[in-house]
This record gives structure tokens, sequence and C-alpha cells, in this order.
């Protein structure tokens, strides 16, 4: 009934990556979160197929989420608010379009790394291997790099409207950086809130 309703659209944006072909969008998640009365755009990033770009987890790949709000502005059949939802990699990506774009209404980001360089020390070989790939080297190489990807060093340019979600028991992402990049924002005075989610 999208003709005779006006939705908020809700722009969700994938965890993974495309090193690992894990982080491929599953179906079933947008379409639960239409029937919540969204209309949902997603993004694969680019480096999915063998022609569509090079995934840099945070890097260039960032237009592709920002392209997608800039699709949201031309529909005419929405209420005008556009809202955001990311986990993990996802969750980065948030903090990166808010931090860049002020048009989102209010964001969920949940158990994001926000602090590259302490992930790729925290991680799995895996992740190391992928951060260096996507990014192009170590934090060692590359610290503005692993730094322009995470929001503890930019805090205070992230003005939307934010709820941050994490479970204190994530083996992949650890809680810290959900629960530091809250105390960040929160002490300048930012429209923020935290949940943890005990042994989750």
């Amino acid at each position: 009934d999208y003709l005779e309703k006006d939705y908020p659209v809700l722009i969700y944006n994938r965890g993974g990556s495309n090193v690992s072909r894990a982080g491929d969008i599953n179906i079933h998640t947008p379409y639960q979160l239409s029937r919540m009365g969204f209309i949902v755009l997603a993004t694969q990033y680019r480096g999915w197929g063998e022609e569509s770009g090079k995934d840099e987890f945070g890097g260039e790949d960032v237009q592709d989420v920002t392209a997608l709000v800039d699709l949201a502005e031309k529909f005419t059949f929405t209420n005008g608010k556009t809202y955001m939802f990311g986990w993990s990699r996802g969750a980065t990506m948030t903090y990166i379009v808010l931090s860049r774009d002020d048009r989102i209404t209010a964001a969920i980001a949940g158990a994001g790394p926000t602090d590259l360089l302490k992930a790729y020390d925290e991680g799995e070989d895996l992740l190391k291997t992928t951060l260096i790939e996507l990014i192009g080297g170590t934090p060692e190489q590359l610290p503005d790099e692993y730094k322009k990807r995470s929001a503890v060093f930019w805090p205070d340019k992230i003005n939307t409207p934010l709820f941050i979600a994490h479970g204190t028991e994530d083996l992949n992402v650890q809680v810290h950086h959900s629960a530091d990049l809250y105390d960040k924002m929160k002490a300048l005075g930012k429209d923020v809130e935290l949940q943890l989610y005990e042994g989750e």
C-alpha cells in the first residue's frame, strides 16, 4: 500500500566484507524491516561483482550508501524521513555516513568497530588479512586510513540522533568499541544512547 500511505525510508547497511563472501545481504533482513513499516534500501557495496569496483571497508564504497540517500530523496511516495541501520561493518559504514551527511533522521548502529587500529590488534588473522587487503596496508603503514574509518577519532562530526547496541560477549567486535564511542559522544553533548545486552 505504499502508493496510498507514506512510509519512511530505512537504509540497511550490511556487515561483513566481500573478501570472505560472508557479507552478502540476507534477503530476509530487508524483508523483515519492510514488514515493520519501512521502504528498505540496501547496497551490497562495490566489489561484490567482477566489475563493481573495489570494496574499501569505508573508503570510496561509502558512496554506495550515500547514493541510496540521494535515491530516497527522489521518492515522491515517502513521508520524507530517512533512517539508517547498520550492524558490524554496517555500523562502521553508518558512522562514516553520519559524519558526512546530515540528511539521516536517526540511526541505529550495532556492534561496529569504532577504532580499527584496536580492532586490527584484537582481531583474528582473517580480520587482519581482510583489513590489509581492503584498506591497502597495516595500521602501521596507513594509520590515517584506519583513523578515517574509526568513529572514536571524530565523534564531533556525528550530529544525527544515534542508538548504539552491542552484546557484551561479542567475539568479533569487542564491546568497548561501542562504549568508547558512546562515552566520547556523550561528553560532547550528542544525542546518543547505548544499550548493552549482557551475555549476548
